[in-house]
């Protein structure tokens, strides 16, 4: 075996050895894009809610208007009795 040699087997076994390094970090951004789509899917679902949780509170902030609006105006008739 010749120097030729020695060299390209450490060359098929450099090769081997990234394509296998190569196969792990694809497969590890294959869970991480996984992951990262299930918390985008998360955060929607928190961002949805939270619009629907906005919404509840000024139809409550709007009821409260109409109802002290309401109670001004029974306060001032009971007053003008």
């Amino acid at each position: 075996m010749d120097k030729s040699d020695i060299i390209l087997d450490k060359l098929n076994s450099m090769e081997k050895s990234l394509r296998a390094e190569n196969k792990t970090l694809s497969d590890k951004i294959d869970r991480l894009e996984n992951k990262v789509e299930k918390l985008e899917n998360k955060v929607d679902k928190v961002s949805e809610k939270q619009d629907m949780s906005w919404q509840a509170i000024q139809e409550i902030r709007d009821d409260l208007t109409e109802n002290s609006a309401q109670i001004k105006i029974i306060d001032n008739k009971v007053k003008a009795l």
